[in-house]
């Protein structure tokens, strides 16, 4: 499976994943579950989303990246969920 750099905002995060969509709705996922994390377990994380998500399989800024905007991907996911292994 492909490895995926993900970035939006503070956040950056690679994984594996089928294809550049769906690693950006794993990578909210992700986001999802250290929000979750952070509120319960009491640990303070600044780690925003911002307005996209930016997927390259070349690297954090590399070329050829694809951008999601955020609020699609929110919608995605609460259709089709994905768990983070």
């Amino acid at each position: 499976m492909p490895k995926f750099y993900v970035q939006s905002g503070q956040v950056q995060v690679v994984l594996e994943s089928l294809d550049t969509h769906q690693a950006a709705i794993t990578a909210f996922q992700w986001w999802c579950d250290r929000q979750a994390e952070a509120m319960f377990g009491g640990i303070e994380e600044d780690c925003q989303l911002g307005n996209e998500m930016v997927v390259s399989e070349l690297g954090f800024g590399g070329a050829g990246a694809e951008a999601f905007p955020t609020l699609d991907l929110l919608m995605a996911w609460q259709v089709e969920p994905v768990e983070v292994g």
